[in-house]
């Protein structure tokens, strides 16, 4: 038994600040949100439509032209897909997604289309989309994207959540324009 009543009063309120500090801590910091996506884009370009039909055949090549991807590999069964992106973020906010798609690649009166969706289970996103290549005249392609999906489970300190998902959307958004950028750098004229 304690025999001085403020020693027992300095461990109790010692005690009750540890909880609350330990409370507050996990309120602050544990925070996760998503990051809807929604992208639609259309870039038109002069290029090599049978260089890009090749590729699109061969599938891989394309696929390696988002930028950001730290590891590719295919996922058990055909044109199936496994993508850990590096790390995106800012300000204490980071996300690594990672996602598996199964592709459909279609070739329709000399457009190309391939069509992605998410295998649910096998990672943080859930992605699918479609990006079709029209040759046109003159030497033109039309290259449109489209994807919805979210990226998912995106960890942050509570005080950042109103803004995290749009950050991370925004990150994520200015990949896909990177693989815009590749594709008419790698297949234009």
């Amino acid at each position: 038994m304690i025999k001085n009543s403020s020693q027992s009063r300095s461990i109790q309120a010692l005690v009750l600040t540890v909880l609350l500090f330990t409370f507050a801590h996990q309120t602050a910091w544990a925070a996760e949100v998503q990051a809807p996506i929604d992208i639609q884009k259309t870039v038109t370009f002069k290029g090599d439509f049978n260089k890009l039909k090749a590729d699109f055949l061969a599938k891989e090549p394309l696929l390696k032209l988002m930028p950001n991807v730290e590891q590719l590999k295919p996922h058990g069964q055909p044109d199936t897909w496994f993508y850990r992106m590096k790390p995106m973020g800012k300000l204490g906010v980071t996300h690594v997604a990672e996602y598996t798609a199964a592709y459909r690649h279609d070739t329709q009166d000399n457009t190309l289309v391939s069509t992605w969706t998410n295998i649910p289970g096998t990672g943080n996103a859930d992605l699918t989309g479609k990006v079709v290549y029209s040759p046109g005249s003159n030497g033109d392609i039309q290259m449109s994207l489209t994807m919805k999906g979210s990226l998912n489970k995106i960890q942050v300190p509570a005080v950042y959540t109103m803004g995290a998902g749009s950050v991370t959307r925004k990150i994520f958004e200015s990949n896909v324009d990177q693989y815009m950028k590749n594709v008419v750098k790698t297949y234009g004229n």
